[in-house]
């Protein structure tokens, strides 16, 4: 991709993770797609776009399972920084769109019958009684992630590379010298 990223990194704190779905994304096989992104003092570090595993039940489950990619991520990178020997602030806060879930992360109890999405609730739901995610809510016009998981009109996709603060880059070859842009 022509992209980079024009933020520079000046602090070494691990900052915010968001996590859309979109559930049923593919309709051949009504599987959800989770997006992550984390971001480091406003730069993104890391994305991840994923198809499901397995068929939520409904957005919240999809969520969950978001939820959970998101919080393996931040914990490989809580990990990676630690060996740097930079300091991450916790609560890092997970940035998601859907209110019921992050109500559910906070009672502590499932009701999903689904063993896989289970299992990714008690995972993230770890990690936020333990203080190490806090689960918060964004507006979805505010969600940068969803670049990675939804169809979107072309300049909502200018205004979601501008929050990831992406810029079309030039790309030099013997032959020519290109300009792409989304």
């Amino acid at each position: 991709m022509s992209l980079c990223s024009q933020h520079h990194l000046h602090k070494s704190k691990l900052g915010k993770s968001r996590t859309p779905s979109d559930t049923s994304a593919d309709k051949s096989d009504q599987k959800s797609v989770s997006g992550c992104v984390l971001t480091m003092d406003g730069a993104v570090v890391l994305w991840v776009c994923k198809k499901q595993t397995g068929v939520a039940l409904s957005t919240m489950e999809a969520e969950f399972i978001a939820a959970s990619h998101a919080g393996r991520e931040l914990l490989g990178l809580t990990e990676l920084f630690g060996v740097l020997d930079m300091k991450v602030v916790e609560p890092m806060p997970m940035w998601m769109d859907n209110q019921a879930a992050i109500k559910q992360l906070e009672s502590e109890k499932s009701t999903s019958s689904a063993k896989h999405v289970d299992i990714c609730f008690e995972f993230i739901c770890h990690y936020a009684q333990t203080k190490v995610v806090q689960p918060s809510f964004v507006k979805s016009g505010e969600m940068i992630a969803d670049l990675l998981t939804k169809a979107l009109s072309v300049p909502r996709i200018l205004d979601l590379r501008e929050m990831f603060k992406l810029k079309a880059i030039r790309i030099t070859s013997r032959r020519s010298v290109r300009r792409y842009r989304l």
